[in-house]
């Protein structure tokens, strides 16, 4: 069976498909199925769309008085989900800052 389709999308040639630009909502399970007069089989295949990991800020720099709470917030997204881990530098010294409960 030399079945060629085409769409904005997806390109099937016979027992071939090709897609893409590959994009975040592709992610998912694809389904093929194989049939002949004797038997019909099916087979998964899993799409995973990895992207890279970003992230959101809001301005570079804060400046505050002693003794107030200061609040930063680092949103990255990614796939697979970033770790987000914060480091501070003093007198060219870095350090990790560890969570506290």
């Amino acid at each position: 069976n030399s079945t060629h389709v085409e769409t904005a999308k997806y390109q099937l040639h016979g027992n071939v498909i090709h897609f893409g630009p590959v994009e975040e909502s592709d992610e998912g399970i694809y389904l093929v199925r194989a049939s002949n007069c004797f038997s019909c089989v099916f087979e998964n295949f899993t799409v995973s769309v990895l992207i890279p990991a970003s992230s959101e800020t809001v301005g570079s720099g804060i400046t505050s008085e002693c003794n107030v709470t200061v609040t930063m917030t680092c949103n990255a997204t990614g796939n697979p989900q970033p770790n987000v881990t914060w480091t501070f530098t003093s007198a060219g010294q870095q350090q990790p800052l560890e969570r506290r409960a």
